[in-house]
């Protein structure tokens, strides 16, 4: 990934030299460049899907966390992108050569308003589809396409800053929880304080479910950022497990910590959503 993609992107925009680049008229190649990296930081392209998996009746609460918005790649007007396609969240500069073979890939040029797909730019248009009202065509790229480029995107990658905002839960923990226990480095928030939030508001996510389960559980995890959300990532965890292992006091209770990387256009629940543009904390859990 080159960040020289960035500085390029930025003049070329700065200048309206994007628009001088060749391309057939509707393709989805370099023309239709600047019309994702417009040089703003608001969300351009969001491509979302279910996880690739379902939650097991054996996993511990706090695992249906990590997919809160399912697997995704997002782009916003500085070319910057999110992928969560791995084991945390990456970030990066796409390319502007990258950035076309991917629109490309998507089919862009035959994005329609009105699209029922979860894949979306900042017009709300989507790829056309046999369900598509009146879209009038029949076909859109496989998701095969969109996992490769997330994987891809992903490597190139880097991991968010440690102060970046962050999504915690905390539960008692259970008889499979493995490891030494590490010390919760809050000062802001106990640990059981920390776990008692984490049981409010997996309530009252759960009581505005039509139908409460497991898969509805989304956008209950607590917000941190900046020191407390870098102190929280610090936190060693075994490999191979879902959450660290934590205490407060020596001999005392233990609790399985569970974190994951938000992205700066979350919700105050923690869910992707089109018109928030920028993640704002929402204080300490109480």
């Amino acid at each position: 990934m080159r960040e020289l993609g960035l500085t390029v992107a930025v003049g070329l925009l700065a200048c309206g030299c994007a628009q001088q680049h060749s391309g057939a008229v509707g393709d989805a190649g370099p023309r239709a460049v600047p019309t994702v990296c417009n040089g703003s930081s608001d969300l351009r392209l969001m491509l979302e899907d279910p996880p690739p998996f379902s939650d097991m009746p054996g996993d511990p609460p706090g695992v249906d966390m990590y997919w809160d918005n399912g697997i995704y790649l997002l782009i916003d007007g500085h070319c910057r992108y999110w992928t969560n396609a791995g084991a945390g969240l990456r970030t990066g500069v796409i390319d502007l050569d990258e950035l076309s073979a991917l629109l490309s890939d998507l089919l862009y040029d035959q994005w329609v308003v009105g699209s029922d797909s979860a894949y979306k730019d900042e017009a709300r248009r989507g790829p056309c589809g046999g369900s598509t009202p009146g879209s009038g065509c029949t076909s859109g790229p496989d998701r095969s396409v969109v996992d490769d480029w997330r994987r891809r995107l992903y490597e190139e990658g880097d991991p968010v800053a440690p102060g970046s905002d962050a999504r915690v839960e905390v539960f008692s923990a259970s008889s499979t929880s493995q490891g030494t226990a590490e010390h919760w480095p809050l000062t802001t928030i106990s640990l059981a304080d920390a776990a008692a939030a984490t049981r409010t508001s997996r309530a009252e996510v759960a009581a505005a479910s039509p139908e409460p389960g497991p898969e509805d559980i989304r956008g209950a995890g607590l917000f941190f950022t900046g020191r407390d959300a870098a102190a929280l990532r610090g936190v060693p965890r075994e490999a191979g497990t879902p959450a660290a292992l934590v205490t407060d006091q020596e001999g005392g209770p233990l609790y399985d910590l569970f974190l994951r990387d938000a992205t700066p256009f979350e919700d105050e629940h923690g869910l992707l959503d089109w018109f928030v543009q920028s993640s704002t904390p929402v204080g300490t859990p109480p």
